[in-house]
């Protein structure tokens, strides 16, 4: 019996690694399980010195280890990766610095050895409903009641940081220069900064995380620039925090506002263009209607390792009087460019042209703004494309940037920079 039970360990184990390997190579499944079967028969035939010599507990032991480190190896390697990033490319071999090769194999065999999603996933799982703690304390952290913030270095240094008086300088002088410049070209620029998930909701961060955000490089930036007039900045925080009171402004395990505090954003966006453009009518909350359901992803989740792992109440806007703007095919687009995308309202009649610099806020934010414009520009780029926001002969600019992102400020845009005969004009 003893050595019934040692020939079914090896045919077991033989069957799970030659399916490592060949499942790589042989896409056809009989002709895939006919091979697996002839040399797993093979290796169970001729593996009669192994089972007189070793014990079933040992025999067990060995072979189990042996698929451990092999599989990781041998087995299909990971093409999608949970951070939502770029995974390693294979590195090249340089014979100038031989030894860079091995530190950047070590980078893609930690991006990509079999199954790498499905551990982390099972970690993830683990330590998240067990214990209540994140697998990836780097990248992100589980909160109060499950709410979720991401921990990353850049996420956290790029909005805590405190910028220096000369930044602060540089940056009012920089927005001032693009408002004069888009101004001398009949065009009406806004700055207009979402604040992180962490300015809306400390209450529900974990203790380390709370500590780290405690100072807020966005209220800085606002209180400096406040009451210039040759700015039309504009920041939501406030009116986040205040309806949060109502329903939720951002996701539980995501980094983005829900629809609701998009709605909110709009809200405050177009409350400052009428002061420039008071005829304009812009829509309202009972132009919509507000659906909920129960939802269960978001990008942190992902992080993680897991996602559809915690429940909550999300909030959708369904138009009830507003017509839906049609989408412009890319091919019509000058140049064109995934981070380019165009809205027409073929009944809007105002005339107006948005041409909005954006991150991923204004996925949800775009879904207000567009009805409003006949045309509306989208340029998914931290910095401002001014060849293309003048060939789209806008009428409002709007540069939308997520708090994060702050420091793309400190730069002013080459094309600006480059016209000496404004600058000497207007800010000699």
């Amino acid at each position: 019996m003893n050595r019934v039970l040692k020939y079914i360990l090896i045919t077991i184990y033989s069957i799970a690694f030659l399916y490592v390997i060949c499942s790589q190579f042989i896409e056809h499944k009989i002709l895939l399980w006919a091979i697996i079967t002839v040399f797993s028969a093979s290796i169970t035939y001729f593996s009669k010195k192994a089972v007189d010599h070793f014990s079933a507990s040992k025999l067990f032991l060995f072979l189990s280890f042996f698929l451990l480190i092999s599989t990781p190896i041998l087995g299909e390697k990971e093409t999608k990766s949970l951070e939502n990033r770029n995974l390693k490319e294979f590195p090249t071999m340089r014979m100038e610095n031989i030894w860079a090769f091995f530190f950047e194999y070590q980078e893609y065999f930690n991006d990509r050895f079999s199954l790498r999603n499905k551990s982390v996933e099972l970690i993830g799982k683990i330590k998240f409903h067990i214990f209540k703690r994140s697998s990836m304390p780097h990248l992100a952290l589980v909160g109060k009641d499950n709410w979720l913030f991401s921990a990353q270095k850049e996420y956290i240094e790029e909005t805590s940081k405190p910028f220096t008086e000369d930044e602060l300088q540089r940056i009012k002088k920089n927005l001032t220069i693009i408002t004069k410049w888009f101004d001398e070209k009949n065009i009406t620029f806004y700055f207009f900064m979402p604040p992180i998930k962490a300015r809306i909701y400390p209450e529900m961060m974990p203790d380390v995380l709370r500590y780290k955000n405690q100072f807020s490089r966005i209220d800085q930036l606002f209180n400096y620039i406040d009451g210039d007039t040759n700015i039309r900045a504009i920041n939501p925080t406030k009116e986040l925090i205040e309806a949060k009171k109502i329903r939720p402004t951002y996701f539980v395990s995501d980094t983005h506002w829900n629809q609701f505090g998009a709605f909110l954003g709009y809200k405050k966006i177009t409350e400052r263009i009428q002061k420039d453009f008071p005829t304009i009518s812009f829509l309202k909350e009972a132009d919509f209607k507000v659906d909920s359901s129960i939802a269960s992803d978001g990008d942190i989740q992902m992080i993680l390792g897991f996602n559809n792992q915690i429940n909550f109440m999300n909030y959708y806007y369904s138009p009830v009087t507003v017509p839906k703007p049609e989408p412009v095919d890319s091919m019509q687009i000058k140049n064109p460019s995934w981070k380019y995308s165009i809205e027409k309202m073929s009944n809007k009649g105002n005339g107006l042209r948005l041409f909005m610099i954006r991150d991923s806020f204004t996925t949800y934010l775009r879904l207000f703004l567009s009805p409003n414009f006949d045309y509306s520009f989208y340029a998914w780029t931290p910095t401002i494309p001014l060849d293309v926001a003048i060939e789209n002969k806008p009428n409002i600019v709007i540069y939308e940037m997520l708090e994060m992102f702050s420091n793309h400020l400190l730069v002013l845009p080459a094309e600006i920079e480059a016209d000496t005969a404004f600058i000497k004009k207007h800010f000699p």
